[in-house]
């Protein structure tokens, strides 16, 4: 299992463009997220040396722009990739995943999207006071462990481990540990209080492994980072975190992968 960064606000290379937004490659086919600047996304692919036409599939999580707005310009490139979005986002986005001659997938239930990656289809969020729709994926590897990989998790990452974990078992099996959680958090915002807590309750429900992006921001990476009890990776864009990886059953970074 793979989670590639390709868009966000940090990069281990400064031939790669930043941003405010979230865009990943998931297993080398699953592009997750699209971010807020579309060319940005397509120039980390070339300079990652990552192919185009491997792509097999465009999921969005939910419709803010720092997830969307950059749909046209990588759909140019991508050979007619599905783009599975959650049936309660807006009209306006449907219709440019129409007018891009891309087919769309409404996933009101988990669904399958590629070998050992499903969507959770569409979670209850809130923000700001009103409904937000959101999927994130969740992934497969080794025989018996799987990661989830958020968009913003404005359905709460604490609220929803547990909705997660069962639809985790739906699709993988009853038998499958859900322990590792990447992507945004949405941290930025809540206190340390409220930080340490989350953590908690994820390790709680046995997560084991976090690398937190985006929206997570700088305090909630800096405190998931002191928590003693899991192992924490710092993505950036142009870093891998693989699961396993270098022949070991534990996970890594790359680069660099020692």
């Amino acid at each position: 299992m793979r989670i590639s960064v390709l868009f966000d606000e940090h990069s281990v290379d400064n031939k790669l463009q930043t941003g405010f937004g979230f865009s990943a490659l998931i297993n080398n086919s699953v592009l997750f997220d699209v971010g807020t600047d579309g060319s940005a996304v397509v120039n980390n692919m070339r300079v990652l040396g990552i192919g185009f036409q491997s792509i097999e599939a465009v999921v969005l999580s939910h419709e803010h722009w720092d997830h969307t707005d950059g749909l046209e310009d990588v759909l140019s490139v991508l050979e007619n990739p599905a783009v599975y979005v959650c049936p309660g986002v807006p009209r306006r986005l449907k219709k440019r995943i129409g007018e891009a001659g891309a087919t769309m997938i409404e996933c009101g239930t988990p669904a399958h999207v590629c070998e050992g990656v499903f969507t959770t289809g569409e979670m209850r969020g809130e923000y700001k006071g009103g409904a937000m729709p959101e999927q994130s994926l969740l992934a497969a590897y080794g025989d018996d462990r799987a990661a989830v990989i958020s968009g913003c998790a404005h359905y709460g990452i604490a609220r929803g481990i547990l909705e997660l974990q069962t639809c985790a078992a739906r699709v993988f099996g009853g038998t499958v540990a859900l322990d590792t959680v990447a992507g945004g958090l949405h941290l930025s915002h809540e206190s340390d209080e409220a930080i340490t807590g989350i953590a908690g309750t994820l390790h709680a429900a046995g997560v084991r492994a976090v690398a937190p992006v985006h929206c997570s921001g700088s305090n909630g990476r800096r405190m998931f980072a002191s928590q003693p009890f899991w192992t924490f990776h710092d993505l950036r864009v142009g870093s891998t975190l693989e699961q396993p990886c270098c022949g070991r059953d534990e996970p890594c970074e790359s680069p660099p992968c020692t």
